[in-house]
């Protein structure tokens, strides 16, 4: 899944209208507010995510790869790459009696894994058999798949379009003032 986000088009119209003579300043300035944008959309959809998942922003963070706009191409990109996380990555706790406990989802609460166990403070894990080995280490969601969730896309596409036309606009403003001496 993805987001388009566009430009306002009377914002573009008039930004070409007033750097007639200058047309590759409309260019950069729009390669700056991508750039400005992707960041923002960065820790928006880290907000986002972490509103619905109980998981750390460094994790959710850490995941995403920016491609910055530049001088030859005004196109960007906000990609999430990772494989699934183990549930040590989401809130566990371990009673006294009864299985550990985990939650994934903020909406869930703490669920009782039955099998569930870690040894020494390690990473959770589970038998896969009666015997003592061989275990194995059950996952959650990957941050890609949070990412991808379509309530997460819904609520950041007006916010990546407002902040997108709010920053080429600062940026044109910018370059005009520049330009023609004003302060």
């Amino acid at each position: 899944m993805s987001v388009k986000v566009e430009l306002d088009k009377k914002v573009l119209d008039t930004a070409h209208n007033l750097f007639a003579n200058a047309r590759e300043q409309v260019g950069r300035a729009a390669g700056v507010a991508i750039n400005r944008t992707l960041v923002a959309l960065r820790k928006e959809a880290s907000v986002s995510i972490r509103q619905r998942y109980v998981i750390k922003a460094g994790t959710v963070k850490s995941s995403f790869t920016l491609r910055r706009a530049d001088r030859s191409s005004t196109r960007g990109s906000l990609v999430s790459k990772g494989n699934v996380l183990d549930l040590s990555h989401f809130r566990m706790t371990k009673p006294k009696r009864g299985p550990m406990r985990v939650q994934v989802l903020k909406a869930g609460g703490l669920k009782p894994v039955k099998g569930l166990f870690s040894h020494k403070g390690r990473r959770p894990m589970m038998r896969t058999t009666a015997a003592a080995y061989p275990v194995r280490i059950p996952q959650g969601p990957s941050v890609p798949q949070m990412f991808g969730n379509e309530e997460t896309l819904k609520g950041l596409a007006p916010k990546a379009e407002e902040i997108l036309n709010k920053r080429f606009l600062h940026e044109i403003v910018y370059r005009y003032k520049k330009i023609h001496g004003r302060n």
